[in-house]
């Protein structure tokens, strides 16, 4: 996975779409941003999604499933730190066996909450990636389902606030 590609292929589209036109996020927003795509991961498994199913909305074709919320959390990561010319260096993680999915998902916000700082980002990232090979998800093939499918999205994607 290129990530210095993704990073600078996430904030064009985000760019693109209005996401920087007008006053700036905070960095406040940022991170309740990432917190709220984690949420995302873990509602779909509640609502008894498979952390490997991707499925796609009936209404719009927007792609869906816990690999595609994932897919949310690295792409607007990608985007911050690309925003803030900063790069991504995620570091090898151990991944316990066997860990469960709202164990991982704790793991993430704890990970978001312990620190507003880049290399927290690292460590983000870097358990993402590690999670989903080990759960045979291919990560890259959903960041590359959702920024697809984000290139269609109208303005602010319906004029959202942040």
């Amino acid at each position: 996975m290129n990530i210095a590609k993704l990073q600078k292929e996430c904030h064009e589209i985000a760019v693109a779409r209005g996401w920087y036109d007008g006053e700036e996020r905070s960095e406040e927003e940022y991170w309740a941003l990432f917190h709220s795509e984690v949420s995302e991961a873990f509602e779909e498994w509640r609502r008894g999604h498979e952390v490997t199913h991707i499925y796609y909305n009936i209404v719009d074709g927007k792609p869906e499933g816990v690999p595609i919320e994932l897919a949310d959390l690295l792409i607007r990561i990608f985007d911050y730190m690309q925003q803030r010319e900063g790069i991504i260096k995620p570091m090898a993680m151990k991944m316990e066996k066997n860990m469960s999915f709202p164990v991982f998902i704790v793991g993430l916000h704890w990970f978001l909450a312990d620190s507003r700082e880049h290399f927290c980002l690292d460590n983000v990232v870097a358990s993402v990636i590690s999670w989903c090979e080990f759960n045979h998800i291919g990560i890259e093939r959903a960041i590359r389902l959702k920024m697809d499918y984000n290139r269609t999205r109208s303005y602010r994607h319906g004029n959202k606030r942040v």
